[in-house]
């Protein structure tokens, strides 16, 4: 998000071991894995169900279905494999296994409401069919299973699959993300910008496997776009060969299979820690500022831990003069600390309309009057009430704290350790015309530079000016044309 040094090396990570879940060891094929789940079906029920019969029962022809079990023309459609699994009568876990091993597919999604509402289903039915969970699935709202469409939905017979090689053993799989960085009483970049970014994931996924036939070991790295490297070393710990350096998964030869397993294991851990971040209750309170609609925006959000039943969260916010109170059935902090464009880049969720406002105190009161002897609404309106007294005063003193300048959103002194560095930041480099000295850095500009805008207008900006609208969390020159000309200082932002 902003640039500035390579950070110290972390000294205490999150480590989470995905070993088993990826279920590994056994080099097990999806095949195999469905193959395994209708022995124990059979053995279960007395029943004979064949590959054939499996076919009939997901809906798709024997000749297409064995080759979609073999991967020899994988299908495209996730709900295919969820498909077959609930003919077998699959847990949602067993599911979840499945899915893993056919081509890297996401596992049923717990923040996901169609996912969440198959998984209850499967949980509360063993025996439910695919036509029964269709039923179900339409009656309440959501699209029935898509198993196949056309042709078009498998990948063409030639398709080259990756294989494991019965030659590796994975001993180890396991997703490493630093933390010291960012887990400390204060942000290291003393910012706002940058207390609660998601860029703070720098995940890393590592394997160790076992060469059968040599018996040395080989530790792959990958983060979750590209492999890293791939080090082999003896029993004793000494390394055979240098390590060798990968940038795309079509290099990794007999390890793209291993790679692309890192590779899932580390997005999932990704998601699983930026879907903590998303979730105010799981700090109890947080609060920041951004600029929005030409003012900084400051806003504080909290969980009903009084009565969670309720399950509400409660977001003040303070904008021009204004304060308001809004209340939401899941956290809305992230959808105010992120632009819109990062909040679907991260997160690709909708946001909800809050189910209440209000601009006072005073409103609360006149609907707690009005709830006209209602046990539950009195009760609702004294917690929110009690929620707008609690989160005003963290309001007002982050406003303060950002016009005294004892609070940033961006904080220019950490971040850059050459306050011209911000001329870089805003492009604007070529119109104050900057000097370099011998090592690239700018040791020299002019005090101001204009800028031509709408209806060809020209606007003075000064260094003053981009030092103050980098604090402020500006996000462009033009912004900051735009404010200084409308209001004549960038400061306005916070009156």
């Amino acid at each position: 998000m902003l640039k500035k040094q390579s950070l110290k090396k972390a000294n205490y990570d999150i480590v989470t071991d995905y070993s088993d879940t990826l279920l590994l060891n056994g080099n097990v094929t999806f095949a195999e894995y469905i193959r395994q789940k209708r022995k124990e079906l059979n053995e279960e029920s007395g029943q004979a169900i064949s590959t054939r019969s499996l076919a009939e029962s997901v809906g798709i022809g024997y000749e297409v279905f064995r080759k979609i079990l073999n991967q020899q023309r994988p299908t495209n459609y996730r709900d295919c494999i969820i498909a077959i699994c609930v003919a077998l009568h699959m847990l949602p876990g067993e599911i979840n296994v499945a899915l893993n091993l056919y081509q890297y597919m996401p596992s049923l999604d717990d923040n996901n409401p169609r996912d969440v509402f198959i998984s209850s289903e499967i949980s509360n039915d063993m025996t439910i069919t695919i036509n029964k969970l269709n039923d179900r699935l339409i009656n309440n709202g959501f699209p029935r299973l898509k198993i196949h469409n056309s042709r078009s939905s498998f990948h063409g017979s030639n398709a080259s699959i990756s294989k494991r090689s019965t030659r590796y053993k994975v001993l180890v799989l396991r997703v490493r993300t630093p933390i010291e960085e960012y887990y400390q009483p204060i942000d290291i970049y003393e910012s706002l910008a940058t207390e609660y970014d998601p860029l703070r994931y720098n995940s890393r996924g590592e394997m160790l496997l076992k060469d059968l036939e040599t018996g040395h070991y080989i530790e792959l790295i990958s983060d979750k776009n590209s492999p890293v490297s791939e080090q082999t070393f003896d029993s004793f710990g000494s390394y055979v060969d240098p390590p060798i350096f990968y940038k795309r998964f079509e290099d990794t030869a007999d390890f793209k299979c291993y790679f692309l397993d890192l590779s899932i294991a580390v997005k999932k851990e990704v998601r699983r820690l930026l879907t903590a971040l998303n979730d105010t209750k799981n700090y109890k309170r947080r609060s920041s500022a951004r600029l929005i609609n030409e003012s900084i925006c400051v806003f504080c959000e909290e969980y009903n831990y009084s009565v969670p039943e309720f399950n509400e969260y409660y977001i003040l916010t303070y904008s021009k003069g204004l304060y308001r109170l809004q209340i939401y059935k899941q956290s809305v902090f992230m959808h105010y600390y992120l632009s819109e464009g990062d909040y679907k880049k991260y997160y690709d969720d909708i946001v909800p309309e809050p189910i209440e406002s209000y601009d006072s105190l005073k409103d609360v009161d006149s609907l707690s009057c009005s709830s006209e002897g209602k046990s539950d609404n009195v009760v609702l309106h004294e917690i929110r009430k009690n929620a707008f007294k609690r989160l005003k005063p963290e309001v007002d003193s982050l406003y303060n704290a950002l016009k005294k300048g004892s609070r940033f959103i961006q904080n220019l002194d950490v971040i850059f350790d050459n306050p011209a560095e911000t001329l870089s930041y805003y492009n604007v480099k070529e119109a104050f015309v900057c000097a370099y000295n011998e090592y690239g850095d700018i040791c020299n500009h002019d005090d101001s530079a204009e800028f031509t805008i709408e209806n060809n207008t020209r606007i003075t900006i000064t260094f003053d000016d981009i030092q103050e609208a980098f604090k402020l969390g500006f996000d462009r020159i033009e912004d900051i044309c735009q404010i200084k000309q409308k209001y004549g200082s960038v400061r306005a932002v916070l009156e």
